[in-house]
Protein backbone atom coordinates (compact mmCIF):
# COMPACT_ATOMS: atom_id res chain seq x y z
CA UNK A 1 0.00 0.00 0.00
CA UNK A 2 0.89 3.45 -0.74
CA UNK A 3 1.92 5.64 1.79
CA UNK A 4 1.20 8.78 0.25
CA UNK A 5 -1.66 10.48 0.87
CA UNK A 6 -4.76 12.03 -0.33
CA UNK A 7 -5.38 15.22 1.69
CA UNK A 8 -8.04 18.07 1.83
CA UNK A 9 -7.46 21.32 3.27
CA UNK A 10 -10.00 23.81 4.23
CA UNK A 11 -9.29 27.45 5.14
CA UNK A 12 -9.75 30.80 4.78
CA UNK A 13 -6.12 32.07 4.94
CA UNK A 14 -4.76 31.12 1.70
CA UNK A 15 -3.00 33.02 -1.37
CA UNK A 16 -3.37 35.41 -2.35
CA UNK A 17 -3.80 37.07 1.35
CA UNK A 18 -0.70 37.92 2.68
CA UNK A 19 -0.31 37.65 6.20
CA UNK A 20 1.36 35.82 8.47
CA UNK A 21 -1.81 33.27 9.24
CA UNK A 22 -1.82 32.02 5.75
CA UNK A 23 1.87 30.18 5.99
CA UNK A 24 1.14 27.54 8.61
CA UNK A 25 -1.05 25.99 5.92
CA UNK A 26 0.38 27.73 2.83
CA UNK A 27 3.81 25.62 4.02
CA UNK A 28 2.29 22.66 4.76
CA UNK A 29 0.91 22.00 1.09
CA UNK A 30 4.14 22.87 -0.11
CA UNK A 31 6.20 20.13 1.43
CA UNK A 32 3.30 17.45 1.40
CA UNK A 33 3.74 18.41 -2.44
CA UNK A 34 7.43 17.79 -2.35
CA UNK A 35 7.24 14.88 -0.63
CA UNK A 36 4.68 13.51 -3.12
CA UNK A 37 1.38 13.74 -1.68
CA UNK A 38 -2.38 15.05 -3.20
CA UNK A 39 -3.50 17.79 -2.06
CA UNK A 40 -7.15 19.45 -2.83
CA UNK A 41 -7.85 23.27 -0.86
CA UNK A 42 -10.78 24.87 -0.48
CA UNK A 43 -10.34 27.91 0.38
CA UNK A 44 -12.69 31.33 0.53
CA UNK A 45 -12.23 34.00 -2.09
CA UNK A 46 -10.03 36.82 -0.58
CA UNK A 47 -11.40 40.74 -1.46
CA UNK A 48 -9.74 43.58 -1.06
CA UNK A 49 -10.92 44.59 2.21
CA UNK A 50 -9.23 42.32 4.00
CA UNK A 51 -5.36 43.50 3.59
CA UNK A 52 -2.29 42.84 1.14
CA UNK A 53 -3.21 39.74 -1.79
CA UNK A 54 0.09 39.77 -3.51
CA UNK A 55 1.03 36.37 -2.42
CA UNK A 56 1.19 33.89 -5.72
CA UNK A 57 -0.42 30.14 -5.72
CA UNK A 58 1.24 27.36 -5.54
CA UNK A 59 1.12 25.73 -9.24
CA UNK A 60 1.92 21.82 -9.03
CA UNK A 61 -0.12 18.93 -10.68
CA UNK A 62 -0.73 17.32 -7.26
CA UNK A 63 -2.73 20.14 -6.16
CA UNK A 64 -6.15 21.19 -6.78
CA UNK A 65 -7.61 24.84 -5.21
CA UNK A 66 -11.12 25.90 -5.39
CA UNK A 67 -11.56 29.56 -4.34
CA UNK A 68 -15.56 29.98 -2.84
CA UNK A 69 -17.38 33.22 -3.44
CA UNK A 70 -19.38 34.12 -0.52
CA UNK A 71 -19.97 37.35 -0.30
CA UNK A 72 -23.54 38.62 -1.99
CA UNK A 73 -23.35 40.35 -5.17
CA UNK A 74 -24.45 43.68 -4.36
CA UNK A 75 -21.95 44.26 -2.00
CA UNK A 76 -18.61 42.40 -3.60
CA UNK A 77 -19.47 44.62 -6.11
CA UNK A 78 -18.65 47.67 -4.43
CA UNK A 79 -15.45 46.16 -2.82
CA UNK A 80 -12.75 46.91 -4.15
CA UNK A 81 -10.28 44.31 -6.00
CA UNK A 82 -7.28 45.56 -4.85
CA UNK A 83 -6.67 45.68 -1.00
CA UNK A 84 -6.23 49.12 0.42
CA UNK A 85 -2.17 48.97 2.12
CA UNK A 86 -2.12 52.32 3.66
CA UNK A 87 -1.04 52.11 7.68
CA UNK A 88 -3.80 53.06 9.80
CA UNK A 89 -2.65 54.27 13.07
CA UNK A 90 -6.20 55.19 14.57
CA UNK A 91 -8.80 53.27 14.08
CA UNK A 92 -11.76 54.15 11.00
CA UNK A 93 -15.14 54.57 11.75
CA UNK A 94 -16.04 51.12 9.84
CA UNK A 95 -13.31 49.46 12.04
CA UNK A 96 -14.74 50.52 15.28
CA UNK A 97 -18.08 49.88 14.59
CA UNK A 98 -17.13 46.22 13.10
CA UNK A 99 -15.10 46.27 16.77
CA UNK A 100 -17.84 47.27 18.90
CA UNK A 101 -20.04 44.15 16.79
CA UNK A 102 -17.15 42.07 17.54
CA UNK A 103 -16.95 43.30 21.57
CA UNK A 104 -20.99 42.32 21.75
CA UNK A 105 -21.06 39.19 19.59
CA UNK A 106 -17.65 37.50 19.61
CA UNK A 107 -17.30 35.52 16.84
CA UNK A 108 -20.53 35.37 15.94
CA UNK A 109 -20.05 38.91 14.10
CA UNK A 110 -17.42 37.67 11.94
CA UNK A 111 -18.75 38.20 7.87
CA UNK A 112 -16.57 34.94 7.13
CA UNK A 113 -19.66 33.09 8.55
CA UNK A 114 -21.88 33.83 5.63
CA UNK A 115 -19.14 31.17 3.73
CA UNK A 116 -20.28 28.36 5.19
CA UNK A 117 -23.30 27.21 3.18
CA UNK A 118 -21.30 27.65 0.11
CA UNK A 119 -18.47 25.88 1.53
CA UNK A 120 -20.38 22.91 2.64
CA UNK A 121 -21.60 23.24 -1.03
CA UNK A 122 -18.44 22.89 -2.71
CA UNK A 123 -17.35 19.96 0.00
CA UNK A 124 -20.40 18.14 -1.05
CA UNK A 125 -19.34 18.53 -4.87
CA UNK A 126 -15.81 17.56 -4.76
CA UNK A 127 -16.78 14.42 -2.35
CA UNK A 128 -18.49 13.06 -5.63
CA UNK A 129 -14.54 11.66 -6.67
CA UNK A 130 -13.79 10.51 -2.94
CA UNK A 131 -10.62 8.96 -1.76
CA UNK A 132 -9.63 11.80 0.71
CA UNK A 133 -7.94 9.80 3.23
CA UNK A 134 -8.01 12.66 5.96
CA UNK A 135 -9.39 16.51 5.69
CA UNK A 136 -7.47 19.32 8.27
CA UNK A 137 -9.18 22.44 8.33
CA UNK A 138 -7.75 25.73 10.18
CA UNK A 139 -8.87 27.93 12.42
CA UNK A 140 -9.51 30.78 12.34
CA UNK A 141 -12.13 31.87 11.57
CA UNK A 142 -15.08 29.51 12.71
CA UNK A 143 -16.21 29.16 9.64
CA UNK A 144 -14.06 26.56 7.97
CA UNK A 145 -14.65 24.09 11.14
CA UNK A 146 -18.25 24.50 11.25
CA UNK A 147 -18.62 23.73 7.38
CA UNK A 148 -16.83 20.85 7.85
CA UNK A 149 -18.97 19.37 10.60
CA UNK A 150 -22.12 19.78 8.92
CA UNK A 151 -19.95 17.83 5.69
CA UNK A 152 -19.19 15.22 8.16
CA UNK A 153 -22.41 14.46 9.39
CA UNK A 154 -23.32 11.94 6.20
CA UNK A 155 -19.27 11.18 5.70
CA UNK A 156 -16.51 9.02 7.31
CA UNK A 157 -12.95 10.80 6.91
CA UNK A 158 -10.56 11.64 9.68
CA UNK A 159 -10.49 15.13 10.65
CA UNK A 160 -7.49 17.13 12.28
CA UNK A 161 -8.98 20.40 13.43
CA UNK A 162 -5.81 22.82 13.68
CA UNK A 163 -5.91 26.08 15.68
CA UNK A 164 -3.35 28.59 15.49
CA UNK A 165 -5.41 30.71 17.75
CA UNK A 166 -8.20 29.75 20.54
CA UNK A 167 -12.02 30.33 19.46
CA UNK A 168 -14.26 30.65 22.38
CA UNK A 169 -11.16 31.20 24.57
CA UNK A 170 -9.04 33.93 22.48
CA UNK A 171 -7.56 36.09 24.86
CA UNK A 172 -7.69 39.00 22.15
CA UNK A 173 -11.37 40.44 21.95
CA UNK A 174 -13.50 40.98 24.90
CA UNK A 175 -16.72 40.40 24.78
CA UNK A 176 -19.25 39.32 27.43
CA UNK A 177 -19.61 36.75 29.65
CA UNK A 178 -23.18 34.94 27.89
CA UNK A 179 -21.46 35.57 24.30
CA UNK A 180 -18.15 33.50 25.73
CA UNK A 181 -20.65 30.96 26.93
CA UNK A 182 -22.49 30.38 23.87
CA UNK A 183 -19.27 30.60 21.77
CA UNK A 184 -17.99 28.09 24.01
CA UNK A 185 -21.58 25.10 23.39
CA UNK A 186 -20.98 25.86 19.51
CA UNK A 187 -17.91 25.05 19.71
CA UNK A 188 -17.87 22.03 21.73
CA UNK A 189 -21.02 20.68 19.21
CA UNK A 190 -18.62 21.55 16.65
CA UNK A 191 -15.94 19.34 17.56
CA UNK A 192 -17.98 16.19 17.79
CA UNK A 193 -17.35 15.19 14.79
CA UNK A 194 -13.26 15.69 14.80
CA UNK A 195 -10.69 12.96 15.46
CA UNK A 196 -8.46 14.92 16.81
CA UNK A 197 -7.29 18.56 16.94
CA UNK A 198 -4.02 19.98 16.77
CA UNK A 199 -2.79 23.21 18.14
CA UNK A 200 0.22 25.34 18.27
CA UNK A 201 1.74 25.36 22.17
CA UNK A 202 1.60 23.44 25.49
CA UNK A 203 -0.66 25.54 26.74
CA UNK A 204 -3.85 26.06 23.94
CA UNK A 205 -3.47 22.25 24.44
CA UNK A 206 -4.35 22.29 27.73
CA UNK A 207 -7.43 24.77 27.17
CA UNK A 208 -8.51 22.30 24.05
CA UNK A 209 -8.52 19.37 26.42
CA UNK A 210 -10.37 21.66 28.50
CA UNK A 211 -13.47 22.48 25.94
CA UNK A 212 -13.27 19.05 24.36
CA UNK A 213 -13.74 14.85 25.45
CA UNK A 214 -10.17 14.34 26.95
CA UNK A 215 -10.44 11.25 24.74
CA UNK A 216 -10.23 13.11 21.81
CA UNK A 217 -6.60 13.45 21.11
CA UNK A 218 -4.75 17.22 20.91
CA UNK A 219 -1.60 17.46 19.51
CA UNK A 220 0.82 20.25 19.24
CA UNK A 221 2.35 21.24 16.26
CA UNK A 222 4.19 24.20 16.56
CA UNK A 223 4.31 27.18 14.17
CA UNK A 224 7.42 27.62 12.67
CA UNK A 225 9.71 29.22 9.67
CA UNK A 226 9.99 28.08 6.19
CA UNK A 227 13.95 27.32 5.72
CA UNK A 228 13.89 28.28 2.06
CA UNK A 229 12.29 31.89 2.30
CA UNK A 230 15.37 32.59 4.34
CA UNK A 231 18.28 30.69 2.45
CA UNK A 232 16.70 32.49 -0.82
CA UNK A 233 16.81 35.65 0.38
CA UNK A 234 18.75 38.40 -1.81
CA UNK A 235 20.95 39.53 1.50
CA UNK A 236 22.53 42.26 -0.79
CA UNK A 237 19.49 44.03 -1.55
CA UNK A 238 19.29 46.83 0.63
CA UNK A 239 16.92 48.01 3.13
CA UNK A 240 16.50 51.91 2.58
CA UNK A 241 14.83 52.97 5.75
CA UNK A 242 17.24 51.31 8.10
CA UNK A 243 19.40 54.49 9.43
CA UNK A 244 23.47 53.80 9.42
CA UNK A 245 25.33 54.92 12.71
CA UNK A 246 22.13 54.38 15.01
CA UNK A 247 20.46 51.01 16.59
CA UNK A 248 17.69 50.07 14.18
CA UNK A 249 14.70 48.04 16.42
CA UNK A 250 11.73 46.69 14.11
CA UNK A 251 8.49 45.32 14.97
CA UNK A 252 6.53 43.58 12.36
CA UNK A 253 2.69 43.08 12.17
CA UNK A 254 -0.07 44.72 14.04
CA UNK A 255 -0.57 47.13 17.67
CA UNK A 256 -3.29 45.66 20.31
CA UNK A 257 -3.47 48.61 22.82
CA UNK A 258 -2.70 47.26 26.40
CA UNK A 259 -1.99 43.68 24.76
CA UNK A 260 0.49 44.19 22.47
CA UNK A 261 2.24 47.58 23.53
CA UNK A 262 5.60 49.28 22.66
CA UNK A 263 5.15 51.92 25.31
CA UNK A 264 7.76 50.63 27.97
CA UNK A 265 10.48 50.94 25.42
CA UNK A 266 9.56 54.44 24.24
CA UNK A 267 9.04 55.09 27.68
CA UNK A 268 13.45 53.79 28.34
CA UNK A 269 14.20 55.82 25.06
CA UNK A 270 12.20 59.30 26.48
CA UNK A 271 13.84 59.31 30.22
CA UNK A 272 17.36 58.47 29.41
CA UNK A 273 17.41 60.64 25.51
CA UNK A 274 18.19 58.04 23.10
CA UNK A 275 16.24 59.74 20.62
CA UNK A 276 19.64 60.53 18.82
CA UNK A 277 20.93 57.01 18.92
CA UNK A 278 17.81 54.61 18.30
CA UNK A 279 15.37 54.19 16.17
CA UNK A 280 12.31 51.92 16.10
CA UNK A 281 10.46 51.19 12.88
CA UNK A 282 7.07 50.04 12.42
CA UNK A 283 6.28 47.72 9.24
CA UNK A 284 2.48 46.37 8.59
CA UNK A 285 -0.77 48.11 8.14
CA UNK A 286 -2.70 48.02 11.68
CA UNK A 287 -0.58 50.53 13.72
CA UNK A 288 -3.74 51.67 15.34
CA UNK A 289 -2.55 53.66 18.96
CA UNK A 290 1.15 54.31 17.94
CA UNK A 291 0.52 58.17 17.31
CA UNK A 292 -0.96 58.47 21.07
CA UNK A 293 1.84 56.59 22.13
CA UNK A 294 4.67 57.68 20.74
CA UNK A 295 3.74 61.61 19.34
CA UNK A 296 7.14 62.98 20.82
CA UNK A 297 9.64 60.20 19.52
CA UNK A 298 7.13 60.67 15.82
CA UNK A 299 8.21 64.54 16.22
CA UNK A 300 11.96 63.54 16.43
CA UNK A 301 12.58 60.48 14.40
CA UNK A 302 13.27 57.64 16.73
CA UNK A 303 10.18 55.85 15.76
CA UNK A 304 8.99 55.60 11.84
CA UNK A 305 6.29 53.83 10.60
CA UNK A 306 6.38 52.80 7.02
CA UNK A 307 3.26 51.03 6.42
CA UNK A 308 2.80 47.53 4.53
CA UNK A 309 5.92 46.16 2.49
CA UNK A 310 5.92 42.98 0.54
CA UNK A 311 6.82 39.55 2.48
CA UNK A 312 10.79 39.22 0.62
CA UNK A 313 11.52 42.71 1.60
CA UNK A 314 10.07 42.10 5.15
CA UNK A 315 12.51 38.73 5.42
CA UNK A 316 15.28 41.16 4.41
CA UNK A 317 14.28 43.80 7.18
CA UNK A 318 14.49 41.10 9.61
CA UNK A 319 17.85 40.25 8.70
CA UNK A 320 19.22 43.58 8.39
CA UNK A 321 18.03 45.28 11.54
CA UNK A 322 20.06 45.16 14.65
CA UNK A 323 17.23 44.48 16.82
CA UNK A 324 14.00 42.64 16.97
CA UNK A 325 10.82 43.80 18.88
CA UNK A 326 8.10 41.28 19.87
CA UNK A 327 5.20 42.67 21.35
CA UNK A 328 2.73 40.23 23.33
CA UNK A 329 -0.22 40.83 26.47
CA UNK A 330 1.46 39.62 30.40
CA UNK A 331 -1.48 38.69 31.09
CA UNK A 332 -2.28 35.04 32.36
CA UNK A 333 -4.79 34.13 28.95
CA UNK A 334 -1.54 34.55 26.50
CA UNK A 335 0.09 32.00 28.41
CA UNK A 336 0.20 29.85 25.49
CA UNK A 337 0.16 32.38 22.43
CA UNK A 338 3.03 31.22 20.21
CA UNK A 339 2.46 33.61 16.70
CA UNK A 340 4.27 32.73 13.90
CA UNK A 341 5.55 35.96 13.66
CA UNK A 342 8.22 35.05 16.72
CA UNK A 343 9.64 31.81 14.67
CA UNK A 344 10.75 34.39 11.89
CA UNK A 345 11.85 36.37 14.01
CA UNK A 346 14.19 33.62 15.63
CA UNK A 347 15.43 32.51 11.76
CA UNK A 348 16.22 35.48 10.59
CA UNK A 349 19.95 35.94 12.84
CA UNK A 350 18.64 38.90 14.99
CA UNK A 351 18.63 39.42 18.45
CA UNK A 352 15.33 40.06 20.37
CA UNK A 353 14.15 42.12 22.75
CA UNK A 354 10.33 40.94 24.38
CA UNK A 355 8.18 43.35 25.92
CA UNK A 356 4.99 42.44 27.82
CA UNK A 357 5.20 38.97 27.96
CA UNK A 358 6.25 36.88 31.22
CA UNK A 359 9.01 34.38 31.65
CA UNK A 360 7.23 31.37 32.07
CA UNK A 361 5.09 31.59 28.77
CA UNK A 362 5.67 29.62 26.13
CA UNK A 363 6.84 32.68 23.63
CA UNK A 364 9.39 33.53 26.72
CA UNK A 365 10.39 30.13 27.24
CA UNK A 366 11.11 29.84 23.49
CA UNK A 367 13.12 33.27 22.92
CA UNK A 368 15.58 31.99 26.15
CA UNK A 369 15.86 28.34 24.73
CA UNK A 370 16.69 29.68 21.61
CA UNK A 371 19.18 32.07 23.19
CA UNK A 372 17.79 34.68 20.39
CA UNK A 373 17.37 37.73 23.04
CA UNK A 374 16.08 39.08 25.94
CA UNK A 375 12.67 38.87 28.02
CA UNK A 376 12.74 41.80 29.71
CA UNK A 377 9.17 41.44 31.34
CA UNK A 378 9.08 45.56 30.97
CA UNK A 379 11.82 45.82 33.80
CA UNK A 380 13.37 49.38 32.39
CA UNK A 381 17.18 48.60 33.73
CA UNK A 382 16.95 45.44 31.57
CA UNK A 383 15.62 47.61 28.35
CA UNK A 384 18.54 49.88 28.77
CA UNK A 385 21.31 47.10 29.17
CA UNK A 386 19.99 45.62 26.14
CA UNK A 387 20.23 49.17 24.25
CA UNK A 388 23.22 49.39 25.03
CA UNK A 389 24.42 46.46 23.65
CA UNK A 390 22.01 43.51 22.11
CA UNK A 391 24.63 41.01 21.44
CA UNK A 392 24.90 40.23 24.71
CA UNK A 393 21.92 38.79 24.73
CA UNK A 394 22.45 36.85 21.45
CA UNK A 395 23.71 33.12 21.58
CA UNK A 396 21.65 31.31 19.15
CA UNK A 397 21.27 27.44 19.97
CA UNK A 398 20.86 26.62 15.85
CA UNK A 399 20.69 23.44 16.70
CA UNK A 400 17.24 23.73 18.04
CA UNK A 401 16.58 26.60 15.76
CA UNK A 402 16.84 24.12 12.81
CA UNK A 403 13.64 21.81 14.67
CA UNK A 404 11.52 24.76 14.47
CA UNK A 405 10.68 24.28 10.24
CA UNK A 406 7.75 23.79 8.58
CA UNK A 407 8.97 20.73 6.67
CA UNK A 408 9.16 18.97 10.30
CA UNK A 409 5.75 19.79 10.88
CA UNK A 410 3.85 19.35 7.87
CA UNK A 411 5.64 15.62 8.65
CA UNK A 412 3.93 15.59 11.62
CA UNK A 413 0.51 16.10 10.49
CA UNK A 414 1.20 13.35 8.22
CA UNK A 415 2.52 10.65 11.04
CA UNK A 416 -0.98 11.87 13.18
CA UNK A 417 -3.32 11.04 10.55
CA UNK A 418 -1.61 7.69 10.08
CA UNK A 419 -1.68 7.04 13.83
Amino acid sequence: MSNKKNILVVCHFFPPFNTIATYRALHWVKYWLKDGHKVTVITTKKYGFEGPLDIKHIEHDNLDIYEVDYLPKFISKKIKSKSDLKTSTVPTKKNKFFNMLRGVFGGFADYTLLSVPYLVRKLKQIDKDGGFDFIISSYGPSSVHIAVSIWLRKNNIKWIADYRDLWSQNHLPERPKLTRFIEKRTEQYVLKNASALTTISEGLKQNLEQLVDFRKHVSVVQNGFDPDEFNNLVTGKKVEELEPGKLNIVYAGMIYPGRRDPTPLFDVIKKYNLSDKVVVHFFGSKMNGIESSANELLQNGAVKIHGYRERGYILNVLRQSDTLLFLESGDDDAKGVLTGKIFEYIASNTPILALGVRKGFESASLIEMTGTGLVSENDEMKILEYLNEPSLFYNPNKELINTLNRRSQALEIINLASS
